[in-house]
């Protein structure tokens, strides 16, 4: 029997009865959660047949029943079945240490969103999340907490339960009525993601899915390296021995393994603007896929042989790994291997950084250490960071001695390879400028001679825009048709390509087809949810066709310390392995899931084009006019999912070019906004801010500027002259004089915004108004005077960034 399998099934599976209970209330008057867990596998209570032995079913059975330590005493079991489920009930224990009993009596059974835990806040409203699957096409935001109607929790949990139920019967006719623990994983996280794994006397922000995965994570791992290091205990028959054993938290049994994906941006973005969307999305998604594809290159490789559970987190580029302290040595092979195939295919632009630190169960637990006083956990990542950046400075080391030559001597490249000239012509890529050999170029639509890589990435955007793809690793060979689209990096044994075609295993070995489009697990193993909606334009030139201003947007967001977040944002008593990879996991679906929501409205989906999305950053291209109006809503919906937690924010940087210009230098310009953005600085806050028009204002002043655009527009129109736009750039630019004059006197920066206020521009604006017939300049007047426009008070005074609104409205005008 696999008893590894068993094991990884029992885990995911262990706490489904307190799904049962809250589907049937009454139920949970009758059976505790254990019993309910044991029942769910019973044919005779669901009528769902699972084509497993006997022998598998009963050692599921129980240890599910049996995973708390009273229930185990009770049933007098010893010897390897006891040891399973000792090392189940350890993992239980270790997934479950942010339970602490803070003894304020039964909560509502509704998942809390994690945010509210952020720096003790305290949110006015209590944020809950929706009962429901995670499914992006409904365009009911799901991903959104709200304040949810107490009465109808039952209603709901039943509607919940009756679908996992029928999606479970899927999965196991996918899998020939197999327990897939791969398959069990998606399968939870659909329906489980917004379910508490606790809420009697217990906080409620830690999903079952979560508490379940990482009980699989810790009971895997446990189980291999005790079969290495004590495989006595799978024989005693002295229960409390083999208790001791396995409840040891001091010996180093596991291992945190971390992967970091290197040279991302710089990968996505050396194009031209020539095929640039289909290009740029094949680009971005396969940067996903090449970081899939490493995680499973060490997840199922030949000496570990792992789940999907035991992926602790994995987003933007980043993956930590749960695994056995026995495969220390593999890791490191498997590491080698890695950046052996890496730098073959793309020498030093396009890398990995693999580290890990080695563990005790203790080491992930939130008692303080006496050493630094810190929590156990956080001196964990804390080290495994520190391994992270040490090996990521040191990465090439290896390579430079095993490819001397490739490193330093000349390459002979370029015209022709003789001087005869004969052989194979040179010509460049129209997309990243690469020099090609002739016979290895790909002709385009258009007439573009593009490389193998690029022509790659156009089929594969174009791939991505149909109904259904599907993503594929598998750990062997499989016959592929015209539907395929190869992403295999060769040198690593992890095969990855791209179909529009269902596809079944043929054979066995290990097989992962992931839906890039729905969650539907219909004709997929799981679910890669990658940004996007399904936008009809596939040209730049597109977005500008009704333009009289001829530009596009580009966009790019992210997250406001977020490295400090996780440092310190839990309090050291609410740290551990559950409540961290809750809260990765969190922070990464806002833009790889959310994002889906906010593309349905028919503004966005015809005018915007998400390249890439995920971890917590954003890159956006589109109709210039309604990139900043999405670049506000995204602000506007993260707030309400971070339940408005003033400490977590984000910044966002806005460049508009030609839709023919370079997209490089465009993201690299839209880049340098965004850290503009990020230097922001007022009274009330640093950082979350946006740059438009080579400007930084926080989102509070952005919404007035944009409101002040509008009415300059309309007055502009209503007259037909832009008199009233160039007065207003003519008033900025004296208040820009005086301030260039004032900081002539060596003033603080303070002192300079104070005084700029009285200078030149004030007399100008009430000489303008004294001319004007219309009038038209009376709201503004107020506006400069007052710092308040239409009821929103300005954090800075609107004089400071009056040239938002003017340059804004002057472009609109075109």
């Amino acid at each position: 029997m696999d008893e590894l399998r068993a094991l990884a099934v029992s885990a995911l599976l262990h706490d489904i009865g307190k799904f049962m209970q809250r589907a049937d209330p009454g139920t949970k008057r009758e059976f505790g959660h254990p019993e309910l867990s044991e029942k769910f596998l019973d044919e005779k209570v669901t009528g769902i047949h699972i084509n497993e032995s006997e022998e598998f079913l009963k050692t599921v059975k129980f240890l599910v029943r049996h995973h708390h330590e009273k229930q185990l005493n009770e049933s007098g079991e010893t010897g390897n079945l006891r040891a399973l489920a000792e090392i189940l009930s350890e993992a239980d224990n270790i997934s479950s240490r942010e339970r602490d009993d803070i003894g304020i009596g039964k909560r509502l059974a509704l998942m809390k969103p994690i945010f509210t835990e952020i720096n003790n806040y305290s949110p006015e409203k209590n944020y809950y999340y929706k009962i429901a699957p995670l499914d992006f096409d409904t365009g009911n935001e799901i991903l959104l907490p709200e304040n949810i109607n107490p009465s109808e929790i039952d209603k709901d949990y039943m509607e919940q339960w009756k679908l996992f139920l029928e999606e479970f019967k899927t999965v196991l006719k996918n899998d020939q009525g197999k327990l897939n623990p791969d398959s069990l994983y998606f399968l939870e996280e659909k329906y489980l993601w917004c379910i508490p794994s606790a809420y009697y006397k217990n906080n409620t922000d830690i999903s079952l899915f979560e508490h379940s995965k990482v009980t699989a994570a810790a009971a895997t791992s446990l189980y291999l390296s005790l079969k290495n290091l004590h495989p006595e205990i799978f024989s005693e028959k002295d229960p409390q021995k083999i208790r001791k054993v396995v409840k040891n938290s001091e010996e180093k049994r596991l291992l945190l393994a971390g992967i970091d994906v290197n040279g991302i941006q710089k990968f996505i973005y050396s194009i031209s603007s020539k095929k640039a969307l289909q290009s740029l999305k094949g680009r971005s998604f396969y940067v996903q896929t090449v970081a899939e594809a490493l995680t499973h290159e060490l997840l199922w490789d030949e000496s570990i042989k792992l789940y999907e559970s035991n992926i602790i987190y994995t987003g933007g580029g980043k993956s930590y790994i749960l695994l056995p302290i026995s495969v220390k040595e593999a890791v490191k092979k498997v590491s080698e291997r890695i950046n052996q195939s890496l730098f073959k295919q793309y020498g030093t632009g396009f890398s990995a950084t693999v580290a890990y630190v080695e563990l005790s169960s203790k080491d992930l637990s939130k008692e303080k250490s006496d050493k630094t006083e810190m929590p156990y956990i956080s001196n964990t990542w804390k080290k495994l960071t520190e391994n992270l950046t040490e090996k990521r400075s040191s990465k090439f080391t290896k390579l430079i001695e095993s490819n001397y030559g490739e490193f330093f001597e000349p390459k002979n490249s370029g015209g022709y390879f003789t001087e005869e000239g004969e052989g194979d012509k040179r010509v460049i890529c129209a997309i990243c400028k690469k020099e090609i050999a002739k016979s290895e170029a790909f002709e385009e639509e258009n007439g573009l001679t593009v490389c193998a890589d690029c022509h790659k990435f156009i089929s594969l955007g174009k791939a991505l825009s149909k109904d259904n793809a599907f993503l594929v690793f598998s750990n062997f060979a499989l016959d592929k048709d015209k539907n395929t689209i190869e992403l295999s990096i060769p040198g690593l044994k992890v095969h990855t390509f791209v179909t529009t075609k269902p596809l079944k295993a043929g054979r066995d070995g290990r097989l992962l087809i992931l839906n890039t489009k729905t969650t539907n697990l219909k004709n997929s193993n799981g679910f890669l949810l990658n940004s996007g909606g399904d936008s009809p334009v596939r040209e730049l030139s597109e977005f500008t066709e009704n333009e009289e201003f001829k530009r596009i947007g580009i966009l790019r967001m992210d997250v406001d310390n977020l490295g400090l977040i996780f440092q310190k944002g839990l309090n050291e008593e609410a740290r551990t392995l559950s409540r961290i990879s809750q809260l990765s996991s969190s922070v990464s679906m806002f833009f790889k899931g959310h994002l889906k929501e906010i593309l349905i409205d028919p503004d966005f989906k015809n005018n915007i084009y998400i390249i890439y999305a995920g971890g917590d950053d954003l890159f956006a291209i589109g109709n210039w006019r309604h990139i900043p109006e999405f670049a506000l809503k995204v602000k506007k919906d993260f707030e309400r999912y971070v339940c408005e937690n003033p400490k977590i924010t984000l910044s966002a940087g806005i460049f508009l070019t030609r839709h023919n210009y370079p997209i490089a230098r465009g993201a690299e310009y839209a880049g340098d906004a965004e850290e503009q953005a990020k230097s922001y600085k007022s009274d009330l806050r640093a950082k979350n801010a946006v740059s438009f028009l080579g400007k930084a204002i926080s989102w509070n002043d952005f919404k007035i500027a944009r409101e002040m655009t509008n009415e300059i527009v309309n007055l502009t129109n209503a007259s037909r002259q832009k008199s009233l736009i160039r007065r207003l750039q003519n008033i900025y630019s004296l208040y820009e004089q005086g301030k260039k004059a004032l900081a002539k006197k060596m003033l603080s920066e303070k002192d300079i915004e104070r005084k700029a206020r009285w200078t030149k521009w004030l007399w100008m604006l009430a000489y303008y108004i004294g001319r004007s017939k219309e009038g038209t300049l009376e709201e503004i007047k107020t506006a400069l005077a007052t710092d308040e426009f239409e009821g929103m008070k300005s954090e800075k005074e609107i004089i400071s960034y009056l040239d938002v609104p003017a340059n804004w409205a002057d472009l609109l005008t075109r």
